[in-house]
């Protein structure tokens, strides 16, 4: 215990020395989560992230990996989400850009399983690098057989009644029907709005 003790006493006390009586405090005057919120958008550009979890350690499963953290000292940990598992059943599916005079095309992207929008939006954007700092919104069409068929009017893209599929819907895939969101079947396209 002894030899753990002593390392942290010298180190307040040059820490003291250093920056003042403020470092003995047991709480920061600003909210870390609230740091990190706010620069979440910056922070995934920059590091090139498909997502980021934001966490308080009291919160989080696995104690022993929290113990070293303190106010003024977040810890970051880094997990690897696989977006595109080997093991489940997929679909491939087309995403068309609806809007005209955009650089933005046709993807063509795999979507598993019990898939989120989220994932979906986060595969999309890693097909498409120019998609990384914009916000999408996935559509699908209410009919899929006779939608993705119809031209698109130049004015009204929205036209042709495309519902949009909101971030906590889960999309599941069944060999037999294809992907449902829902009761809703979706077909094979899906269209994509940016933002």
């Amino acid at each position: 215990m002894l030899k753990k003790v002593m390392p942290f006493v010298a180190f307040v006390k040059s820490q003291v020395a250093e920056k003042g009586p403020s470092v003995l405090e047991s709480h920061l005057s600003f909210n870390e989560s609230d740091v990190f919120e706010k620069n979440k958008d910056y922070i995934l550009r920059s590091l090139d992230l498909d997502s980021l979890e934001i966490c308080e350690a009291s919160t989080y499963h696995d104690q022993k990996l929290v113990a070293d953290v303190c106010p003024g000292k977040p810890m970051c940990k880094f997990e690897k989400r696989e977006l595109d598992p080997v093991d489940k059943e997929h679909a491939q599916v087309t995403l068309v850009n609806i809007q005209p005079c955009t650089p933005f095309f046709k993807q063509s992207i795999k979507i598993y399983d019990t898939d989120t929008i989220d994932d979906i939006i986060a595969r999309l954007k890693r097909t498409d690098r120019k998609l990384k700092a914009k916000q999408v919104e996935v559509y699908r069409y209410v009919d899929p057989v006779k939608g993705p068929r119809q031209l698109l009017a130049f004015d009204q893209p929205m036209m042709w009644n495309k519902r949009k599929l909101e971030k906590c819907e889960k999309i599941e895939y069944c060999p037999a029907s294809g992907l449902k969101s829902g009761k809703n079947l979706i077909g094979d396209t899906l269209c994509y709005v940016v933002s």
